[in-house]
């Protein structure tokens, strides 16, 4: 969904350009805006001031959905999100390794902005906004650019990435790891999109390459590789400072503030909350006396926000300067009627306004619409702004409508039908695909592709020609032994046999793993060839050939309560196409429990 375009008609409010003039000046001010037009003000504002954005709301709820909101106007991938530590302070809770990676890659976008990658646009709760972070200087000191023909000893390039957070692994998979193995060392930046392959001739940097974190394949090469830190703190002294994530902000940044009295409130909430918790582990003893204190209070935070040009958004409170009331109004709503809607919907296009319609149901309402005799034609975005007396269907989903100046009418579905599909805010945590050396211990039986079966004796560290590598040992029939480099790993994989007797070990150099690998190919060809005769017959027997869908098969997929994720849909087509031919139908619909099988 591209909505872009729309952004454009902010300027048709002379409210909202006497606002920009007085940004430009590098003013704070205080603006009343409908609470569900902040998110469009929000992004117009930073595609029109082109300058780094940092919206602060009160509570981690809404700092997401307000994410998922603008995203929808600007892209998700102009949209960050600064997330809270997982702990409130003073709590014992192991903090998540994705939350502390999306902290940093913040906190690197924006102590290394460089204009031409645009500026970035942050979304950060008031409690992520309390908790302090490693000191600026010291973040921006940690990074460096290794290029190629560097000189540097590989050891001390390992020490130096490990004070800085990353971990050393036998495999690179996730952001914040490293690896070594002889001449060669793997490290994955935070910041990057890919795992950097350095490749050693002595002492001297003689490739850097990007590599595929699935196959472990280079992909191409580079001159230079950026590092940065890949944990926060860097330092114990992060608690001895009062650096928070606005210290990072750039000063010509614009600092907007989500209801500041409810940001005001929730701070000095989670203030009260931390000291009861830090009073009950003095008293258990769990903490010295006069511990520092790991975030930043209101009456601390409050004179840093004063000093920078910042934007108030509030919404049903009286005040604001004259003029900053931004012409927005509650879109009328419906809730299901859709007669009474379509028969607004002529009147208003006959008064010369503006209508967008924003819905995840786009192809019914278009039927409806033609209908009662309106042409519109669902579209997934706008390449220009819509002129007056026009109707806009736009497949999509945005969470409430409104009308700005009076002329211009945002619905969307929680308007038109009285229900809004719901976003599951599920959080990615990244997983390594190459788990071997952790899911199989020293003992257990595993299976060389070309040896054959072997039992896992452990790691050990060779040297060859002064080079030290890393080997994994696998034990055969007759004393024989295996080392296999860990840059193989891939050629080794877990035995998975029938029952609970061990299987034989293989014997080096002899044929019987050759004979094993022949019979199981002889095997599979037998079953290719019986399933080629059972999807042959079915080729021939005539299948039941559903009709297209109705409207009541659409009206029936809507009231499914979540947006279908991307693999959702996917399945859904296929199973439809496979209903609509004249054949039997031969598929199996997978996926974890809770995933919505039944409704696909």
């Amino acid at each position: 969904m591209k909505l872009a375009k729309l952004l454009h008609l902010a300027w048709e409010m002379p409210a909202y350009r006497q606002l920009m003039e007085k940004l430009k000046r590098l003013d704070s001010a205080t603006t009343l805006v409908l609470d569900a037009a902040k998110p469009y003000l929000i992004a117009a504002l930073y595609q029109d001031l082109r300058l780094p954005v940092l919206v602060v709301t009160a509570q981690p709820e809404t700092s997401g959905k307000l994410r998922e909101q603008i995203s929808a106007w600007l892209g998700s991938d102009r949209v960050s999100l600064f997330p809270e530590a997982d702990a409130l302070p003073y709590q014992r809770v192991v903090s998540d390794s994705s939350t502390e990676l999306e902290r940093i890659q913040v906190l690197s976008a924006l102590a290394d902005h460089q204009p031409s990658t645009g500026p970035p646009l942050i979304i950060a709760s008031a409690l992520a906004l309390m908790q302090k972070v490693t000191p600026h200087s010291d973040f921006t000191d940690a990074g460096h650019t290794i290029e190629l023909g560097m000189s540097v000893e590989p050891i001390r390039l390992l020490g130096r990435w490990q004070a800085i957070g990353y971990r050393l692994e036998n495999i690179v998979e996730l952001p914040g790891t490293m690896s070594h193995r002889g001449g060669i060392v793997d490290i994955f930046p935070p910041t990057s999109e890919l795992p950097a392959r350095l490749e050693f001739l002595g002492n001297t940097i003689d490739s850097i390459r990007l590599f595929d974190t699935a196959s472990q394949r280079s992909l191409k090469e580079v001159a230079s590789v950026d590092i940065g830190p890949a944990k926060e703190p860097l330092a114990p002294s992060r608690l001895l400072t009062k650096d928070t994530i606005l210290d990072y902000l750039p000063r010509q940044a614009l600092l907007i503030l989500d209801e500041p009295a409810s940001i005001q409130k929730a701070m000095e909430s989670l203030d009260t909350e931390a000291n009861g918790l830090l009073r009950e582990r003095l008293k258990r003893g769990e903490l010295p006396r006069n511990p520092p204190r790991p975030y930043c209070t209101w009456q601390e935070l409050k004179p840093e926000i004063d000093s920078r040009q910042s934007l108030s958004l509030t919404w049903g409170v009286a005040g604001g300067e004259p003029g900053q009331r931004l012409n927005f109004a509650t879109a009328a709503s419906y809730a299901g009627r859709l007669p009474a809607f379509i028969e607004k919907a002529k009147q208003l296009l006959g008064q010369k306004h503006r209508l967008i319609l924003v819905s995840h149901q786009a192809d019914r309402l278009s039927e409806l619409l033609a209908e009662a005799g309106i042409a519109a034609l669902p579209v997934t975005g706008l390449k220009q702004k819509p002129p007056p007396g026009s109707l806009t269907l736009v497949q999509g989903l945005l969470a409430r409508g409104w009308i700005m100046n009076g002329d211009t009418h945002l619905f969307t579905d929680d308007e038109i039908f009285g229900f809004l599909k719901q976003r599951r805010l599920a959080k990615r945590h990244p997983v390594p695909r190459h788990r071997l050396l952790v899911d199989i211990t020293p003992g257990d039986y595993v299976v060389h592709i070309e040896h054959g079966i072997a039992r896992f004796a452990g790691v050990t560290t060779m040297s060859t020609n002064r080079i030290a590598r890393e080997y994994l040992v696998l034990h055969y029939a007759a004393g024989d032994r295996l080392y296999v480099p860990t840059d193989q790993i891939d050629r080794v994989s877990r035995y998975i046999g029938a029952g609970d007797h061990s299987p034989v070990l293989s014997r080096l150099g002899a044929q019987e793993w050759t004979r094993t690998k022949q019979r199981a190919r002889e095997s599979v060809a037998n079953v290719a060839r019986e399933l080629m005769a059972l999807y042959a017959a079915r080729e021939v027997v005539p299948g039941f050939a559903f009709s297209p869908d109705t409207v009541w098969q659409q009206e029936l997929e809507a009231s499914f309560p979540y947006v279908e994720t991307p693999d959702q849909i996917t399945v859904q087509k296929q199973v439809k196409e496979d209903m609509a031919r004249a054949k039997p139908m031969d598929r199996l619909v997978c996926g974890e429990v809770g995933y919505g099988k039944t409704e696909v």
